[in-house]
């Protein structure tokens, strides 16, 4: 009778991650750990925001994605929490209007964020200034499987206005 004897380490552990691919086994932190860890972010720098108490103010931010205007630097300007303008940085060429929803306050922003995490995205990374709390950079990838929906916006510049 032939005598048993345990498998060399190589093996045992060849065997030991074949067994976790095969037992399909998650990442201990998950999407829902991303979620909340995003939402977290988000409703950090939504107080900061608040309670820096800026109404007037002026940014340069642009907007990522593959579709028309993306890439391109657009100003902002905010009065009374109200967008007064949209122009594309550099020149006095205002954006289209039918476009103008896609550059939206600094609260508006905020809210692309919430949804894309009420929605559940399958990616979400957002930055967010120190000082004030505004994002600073965003990138939203809504489905895993689908090309180029991905969105986002840069920051490039911001100016409280007197």
């Amino acid at each position: 009778m032939p005598t048993l004897r345990p498998p060399t380490v190589p093996r045992a552990l060849s065997l030991a991650i074949l067994g976790l691919l095969l037992s399909g086994c998650t990442v201990i932190t998950g999407p829902d750990d991303a979620w909340d860890r995003e939402q977290r972010d988000l409703s950090r720098a939504r107080r900061t925001w608040s309670t820096s108490f800026i109404e007037d103010y002026e940014f340069v931010v642009r907007r990522n994605c593959f579709c028309l205007m993306g890439g391109v630097a657009v100003r902002v300007v905010v009065q009374r929490d109200v967008v007064v303008a949209r122009e594309i940085d550099g020149t006095s060429t205002p954006v289209p209007s039918g476009l103008a929803y896609l550059y939206p306050s600094i609260d508006g922003i905020f809210s692309v964020i919430q949804d894309a995490i009420d929605t559940r995205a399958y990616q979400i990374d957002a930055s967010y200034d120190v000082r004030y709390g505004f994002p600073t950079d965003v990138y939203i990838d809504y489905e895993r499987r689908a090309v180029d929906e991905e969105q986002g916006y840069t920051m490039l510049r911001f100016r409280a206005l007197p």
